[in-house]
């Protein structure tokens, strides 16, 4: 098995590089980008990786040794389908020869004889008294067969006798040989075909998305939005809608289908693009996610920048110092802070925060996995539901199924919107677009760094969408 990587600057540049060295059966085993570097412009390339079996490449290089010059420039022109063709035919043309030789003009065996002598009475039988003669052909026919002179040339057909016997013979030694070069040919078949068998049949035509019915003038914008981490099926959707929305021409143009598509996510996107005037505030998620850096952030905002009078509550009484890290920064913004242990705990807060535009709330980092959780969280809430909002706090560098799990378990505890944090370390965003699809929440906001209140972005259609696709650059 031979296996060789081609770079090019496009797909198809890729594809006949294979196709001349590897030729027409060559099998590619993966297609990947380069975004380094390549040629004397410094522009991306694409790398293929593709594999041919020795049997394979040899028949091809010797089908193309025995070509002329003009013919085989001729044969690296024509498609994988015509080259695999006339390599077929070639093929065929072999084993033809092989099995079925030319035969020599004189096929048949025979015996030079001298003539009669023409003193022989007439009306007796002529014995055959002259000399046999000795020449190479006739002593390997008498070799072949031992046969008395007398018994060869006794009567009229004696002669036409040894040369059946001996033509017989001569067939019956082809057709052996016959056999024999088909068995083998059957079985160097076989080992080929449980060669081909064991390899990924990943073909030449094969492009990114084809499966999904996906064109291949369109592959290098499917790939980029997978690459911005959009649920394939979203992908596959959108680019079907630009197809039908933009026409057949206009379609072909991957500059305008990939910007239809980004306005497409952003109509489509659902936003709150500012803190609603609910009097409690509470952040909810798992452990690690910033819900208490988000918390600070929004704090800061609404005591500098809106002149909010606010207090800072915590509920996690289960983490060591989780309470006191959320006291200091009450502390350093010199606002009110208190921590709830029991349900009782909120009517007593609300007689002595009367006067409070906004309670931000700081819930315990549950994942909800385990027998209880859901139930503690759901009676230590702030029992006023009319002026309660609850807000679901994400990182967005996690995996796309962990997320969708956490925010499953979440929802039945029941949120209004969400705020995805640590954007700023991750390369797949898209993961906003496949949230919003699933659980139809509005998107509050998203965390970009750890400078308060600096790295908070209130959120916006516009911001998102070059968040996931970098417009901007």
């Amino acid at each position: 098995m031979q296996v060789r990587k081609f770079e090019a600057k496009t797909m198809k540049e890729a594809l006949e590089l294979v196709k001349a060295h590897m030729g027409p059966e060559a099998i590619i085993l993966s297609a990947k980008d380069n975004h380094r570097g390549f040629g004397l412009v410094g522009g991306t390339s694409v790398e293929v990786t593709a594999a041919v079996t020795d049997e394979v490449l040899k028949r091809k290089l010797l089908a193309e040794k025995k070509m002329r010059e003009g013919a085989r420039e001729r044969f690296q022109r024509a498609s994988a389908k015509d080259q695999k063709k006339y390599l077929n035919k070639s093929i065929e043309k072999a084993m033809d020869l092989q099995l079925n030789p030319k035969r020599p003009t004189t096929s048949t065996p025979y015996i030079d004889i001298e003539d009669e002598s023409p003193k022989s009475r007439p009306g007796r039988s002529v014995e055959a008294t002259t000399p046999v003669s000795t020449s190479p052909r006739t002593a390997v026919s008498q070799q072949r067969e031992p046969v008395s002179r007398n018994a060869a040339f006794r009567g009229s057909g004696g002669l036409e006798h040894v040369g059946a016997q001996l033509a017989h013979e001569a067939q019956m030694r082809q057709k052996n040989s016959h056999v024999e070069a088909l068995e083998y040919q059957i079985k160097e078949l076989k080992g080929m075909i449980e060669k081909f068998q064991k390899v990924p049949q990943s073909f030449v035509n094969a492009h990114p998305g084809a499966e999904d019915g996906v064109p291949y003038h369109l592959t290098g914008v499917y790939q980029r939005m997978l690459k911005r981490g959009v649920d394939s099926d979203l992908v596959v959707r959108a680019l079907r809608k630009a197809q039908s929305t933009l026409g057949p021409e206009s379609s072909k143009k991957s500059a305008l289908v990939e910007a239809w598509m980004v306005q497409h996510f952003m109509r489509n996107l659902d936003v709150v693009e500012r803190l609603t005037q609910d009097r409690y505030q509470v952040f909810v998620g798992s452990t690690g996610q910033g819900k208490t850096t988000s918390l600070v952030k929004i704090a800061s905002h609404l005591l500098m920048k809106e002149k909010k009078r606010i207090a800072i509550v915590s509920m996690d009484t289960m983490k060591v110092g989780a309470s006191d890290q959320l006291k200091i920064y009450a502390q350093i913004l010199n606002v009110p802070f208190a921590v709830v242990r029991n349900p009782g705990d909120w009517s007593i807060l609300e007689n002595k925060l009367d006067r409070i535009d906004h309670i931000l709330v700081d819930a315990p980092g549950f994942t909800l996995k385990l027998e209880g959780e859901m139930s503690w969280l759901k009676e230590r809430l702030p029992n006023t539901r009319h002026s309660r909002r609850i807000h679901w706090v994400q990182s967005i560098v996690a995996r796309d199924e962990e997320v969708m799990g956490l925010a499953e378990r979440y929802s039945k505890v029941g949120f209004d919107d969400v705020i995805f944090t640590r954007v700023d370390e991750s390369s797949r965003q898209g993961m906003i677009l496949n949230f919003q699809n699933q659980f139809k929440k509005p998107i509050l906001g998203f965390g970009t760094g750890v400078q308060i209140p600096e790295d908070f972005n209130w959120a916006n259609k516009e911001k998102i969408a070059d968040l996931i696709f970098r417009i901007t650059g």
